[in-house]
């Protein structure tokens, strides 16, 4: 999205240069803050972007992040079909944000299972707890 009005500059006017430069810069500035977020999980990170860290923040970040991205998928529609690399290059961003919506589909319902039933969702050695619950048992002495 990014490259996009640099390479078809006759057919963007100003506001729809600045929309797509700006949409692109975003994206993929908190896209490069999830990964960060997903590898490396700090304290710097929790206080600013403190919803990547939770199930339900990163299904309504994957969420928003489709819908901000959709005025452009028509665009990305027409160069898809194009035979060069800058199709190839549209027809994956076109299966980006489809791929997030369904993530942000699948977040959202792993957050409400898990809520439901906590005991079930054991995940890397930890306890089963999610937001809002609180285990009964003593820590384990060492």
């Amino acid at each position: 999205m990014l490259k996009l009005p640099f390479e078809n500059a006759q057919a963007y006017n100003a506001g729809q240069w600045l929309g797509s430069m700006s949409q692109g810069l975003c994206i993929m500035f908190f896209s490069l803050i999830s990964f960060v977020e997903n590898i490396y999980s700090s304290r710097v990170m929790n206080r600013n972007f403190g919803f990547l860290t939770h199930m339900l923040g990163r299904g309504m970040f994957y969420l928003l992040m489709g819908i901000y991205s959709i005025p452009v998928v028509e665009i990305l529609n027409e160069i898809s079909k194009a035979d060069n690399s800058q199709g190839v290059a549209a027809g994956i961003a076109l299966a980006g944000v489809i791929l997030a919506f369904f993530a942000s589909v699948l977040h959202c319902v792993v957050f409400v299972r898990q809520y439901q039933s906590p005991e079930k969702f054991v995940a890397f050695g930890g306890q089963g707890n999610v937001i809002g619950s609180q285990s009964s048992d003593p820590p384990a002495k060492v």
